[in-house]
């Protein structure tokens, strides 16, 4: 039988260790908690600390780990409580599974198709750093659109508007604005965003803001950006012109200042 580490045992290392026993794997928790091992061990799981294990005698090693992000860490507490409920039942019914290693075919990519092949889920390769970018635009991304939509709740609630009110223009906009009916919208390389629409009602929503007292960093940060994307699109679409008098070789980005991608 496969037998498999889990390195960190808190939420996502117990539920993935749990999954891989769900689909009859051989699995032990290591966890340098000795109260997070005795837990375990009450529910009679195999869980021990990690400097009483080889982890040789494993055929696979997760590590499930807390990434520090500054000196002092991060407080995760508001992830364990929003995630511990649901984080068992997400782990045996991925809707995609992200497996990165150094190189595509290589063994840990082999190894880990074979192991999750009974998950029934579409898998996909990755680099390793390319991975780590994805998990963090899912990440960030969730808490931009949950910071946005908090913002759009306060705008409302000055503007005079009930929670039952601000919740129907949610639940419309979910059918009338493209960004939420279409996955796809805003994540190409098109370049920033412009015609008559978007930039007129976003510098009319952030002057009517200030105006009801409202902090605007969250729309003055989008212009900026956006300025920023669009100042770096016309600086390569000047190369192409230079490019175009001179001959010399110049490096052309995907893109041109209309929003348009090059062939």
């Amino acid at each position: 039988m496969v037998r498999i580490h889990i390195i960190g045992a808190g939420v996502v290392g117990a539920a993935t260790g749990k999954g891989f026993l769900q689909h009859g794997y051989d699995v032990r928790f290591l966890d340098t908690d000795p109260g997070r091992v005795q837990e375990l061990a009450a529910q009679g799981l195999s869980a021990d600390l990690p400097d009483r294990i080889a982890l040789s005698d494993g055929d696979a090693v997760f590590i499930s780990v807390t990434a520090l992000t500054s000196a002092r860490g991060i407080d995760l507490s508001h992830v364990y409580a929003a995630t511990e409920k649901t984080a068992e039942t997400d782990f045996l019914n991925p809707r995609l599974v992200t497996i990165a290693s150094r190189r595509r075919g290589d063994a840990a990519h082999r190894n880990l198709v074979w192991l999750m092949a009974d998950f029934g889920s579409s898998l996909r390769w990755m680099p390793l750093e390319a991975a780590e970018f994805q998990k963090y635009v899912n990440n960030v991304g969730n808490a931009i659109k949950v910071s946005t939509y908090n913002w759009f709740r306060l705008y409302g609630q000055r503007c005079g508007l009930s929670s039952q009110e601000v919740d129907e223009a949610f639940d419309l906009s979910l059918l009338s604005a493209e960004n939420l009916w279409n996955p796809v919208y805003g994540t190409r390389d098109f370049g920033a965003y412009g015609g008559a629409c978007l930039p007129k009602d976003t510098r009319a929503m952030i002057c009517h803001a200030r105006d009801l007292g409202l902090d605007t960093a969250l729309l003055d940060a989008t212009e900026e950006i956006n300025a920023l994307v669009a100042r770096d699109a016309a600086r390569w679409d000047l190369q192409e012109v230079v490019t175009h008098r001179d001959g010399a070789r110049r490096d052309v980005p995907p893109w041109n200042g209309s929003g348009v991608r090059n062939a």
